[in-house]
């Protein structure tokens, strides 16, 4: 797992996000390899962290 330095949204597909992950310090790589993610499963993915949040306060 990666830490993201930059989220932007991708020039060519409006309804994708470009991630851009922080390097590392122990690899000294120049280029950065940017990994494209639709942005539906973004939402998705926070809609069931906040679902899951949710429940836990209403517990």
């Amino acid at each position: 797992m990666r830490t993201v330095k930059i989220v932007k949204r991708s020039k060519e597909n409006k309804n994708k996000i470009l991630l851009i992950p922080d390097p590392k310090h122990e690899h000294n790589h120049i280029g950065y390899d940017v990994e494209e993610v639709d942005m539906d499963f973004v939402v998705k993915f926070f809609q069931v962290v906040a679902w899951a949040s949710f429940e836990r306060l209403a517990m």
